[in-house]
């Protein structure tokens, strides 16, 4: 749906892998190599994705790195809330994974 937005998609993501209950929120975050910005909940993804595809057109043949797109990427959103996180559930590792990346970008969660 052309209306869809990040809040809703978030929130969907966030039912799909489980996170629901966490005290942790997450939000959609708009990244490209080590630029990350997290979207507004109200902001239309529609208009995001159009504005990568213009983006990617006008930087076409500048930078041929894997990294040199935009991507839409669900990310803690706030402090961490480390109290009551399972080693069995789907957060930990999620978390985890997240930290790494930024890690790997140098900046240090």
């Amino acid at each position: 749906d052309s209306h869809t937005t990040a809040g809703e998609v978030a929130r969907e993501l966030v039912g799909r892998l489980g996170l629901a209950r966490s005290r942790n929120a997450f939000a959609l975050y708009e990244q490209r190599g080590a630029q990350e910005r997290a979207l507004a909940g109200g902001t239309l993804v529609a208009d995001v994705l159009t504005r990568f595809e213009n983006l990617a057109v006008e930087e076409a043949g500048l930078d041929d790195s894997p990294d040199s797109g935009w991507r839409l990427c669900l990310r803690l959103h706030g402090p961490l809330h480390p109290e009551g996180l399972s080693p069995d559930g789907h957060e930990l590792p999620f978390l985890f994974e997240q930290a790494h990346a930024l890690l790997l970008r140098g900046r240090p969660p």
